[in-house]
């Protein structure tokens, strides 16, 4: 009993999924009937056939498109941390399509950069992530900054010393 159900919901799957990618077999099969190793190979085409030209499809639609903005305007996040071997942004968004990247100027001291985000009033939320306590803080003042993609944050730890810490790093605007 349980082979058919597997066989069911097998069946009712592929079907399913031949129904999503649009793809007209050249051949079907009835219980009892006599398969050819040609006609099975047909079918196999067709699907390879289809598979292609929905992976161009979804290519093409990929390479021209950017990921959602906010419903006021744009977000970016990045993760900076240590990589196993240097520190440095591991993991990045940015609605603009934009590269982000970091500088480190110092012990606790960072410069990232949003290319192409204009910052001039947007938030920034800065989460530092690792066990040791951190303090960070936005340095760069961009209320009243001219058009720019660049800001500065600071990292302290508890006792007021600087801190290299991993971040969190969220931009909305």
């Amino acid at each position: 009993m349980k082979r058919i159900g597997d066989f069911a919901l097998g069946a009712f799957l592929a079907a399913l999924w031949l129904w999503v990618l649009g793809v007209s077999l050249p051949h079907t099969f009835q219980p009892g009937d006599e398969i050819k190793a040609s006609e099975m190979n047909d079918n196999f085409e067709a699907l390879r056939q289809a598979a292609t030209a929905n992976g161009e499809r979804l290519s093409s639609v990929a390479s021209g498109q950017k990921a959602l903005p906010t419903a006021e305007g744009k977000l970016a996040y990045a993760y900076f941390g240590w990589d196993g071997s240097k520190w440095g942004i591991l993991a990045f968004f940015n609605s603009t399509g934009g590269a982000v990247t970091a500088k480190i100027n110092g012990t606790g001291d960072y410069d990232f950069t949003f290319e192409g985000f204009d910052l001039t009033g947007a938030s920034i939320q800065i989460t530092p992530s690792r066990h040791t306590p951190r303090v960070c803080m936005l340095y760069t003042d961009i209320g009243n900054v001219a058009v720019t993609d660049t800001f500065n944050v600071r990292c302290y730890t508890l006792n007021g010393g600087s801190g290299v810490t991993s971040l969190a790093i969220t931009v909305m605007k």
